[in-house]
């Protein structure tokens, strides 16, 4: 399964702006999803934002790939807890780490129990990218 991510931008100071989802559409267990951002500019100010309001205590995890370029390296977290899956995490990357060739930024999530759990009905996943222009 794939999302292709809607980016959230602010390109202006003390100004608000409405965070645009983007929802997990995998509804199979243990399946992992793959979430392909573009970003708008080549400032590298991106967050990228992940919810999970999971149903157990089992917490999600992320990758994102290497990127092409000279800086290129993997960056891999983890979404929640054992004791409290539910979570909202925020990583700031450095584009020049992750960006591919084509322009775009894969980030692969996996509901983090391969047997039962998946990331559409147990997590409701739910990632975000804010870049700042």
């Amino acid at each position: 399964m794939a999302v292709t991510v809607e980016n959230t931008t602010i390109e202006k100071l003390n100004t608000n702006q409405t965070l645009k989802a983007n929802v997990a559409t995998s509804t199979v267990a243990g399946q992992a999803e793959v979430f392909t951002y573009t970003p708008k500019a080549a400032t590298g100010k991106v967050a990228l934002i992940f919810q999970s309001s999971s149903t157990g205590v089992v917490p999600a995890t992320y990758s994102i790939a290497a990127g092409d370029l000279w800086a290129s390296g993997a960056i891999t977290g983890t979404i929640g807890s054992t004791t409290a899956a539910a979570a909202t995490e925020v990583v700031e990357i450095e584009t020049a780490k992750v960006l591919q060739d084509d322009g775009t930024i894969a980030i692969t999530v996996s509901p983090g129990d391969t047997d039962t759990t998946k990331l559409l009905d147990d997590h409701a996943f739910t990632m975000y990218a804010l870049e700042l222009l």
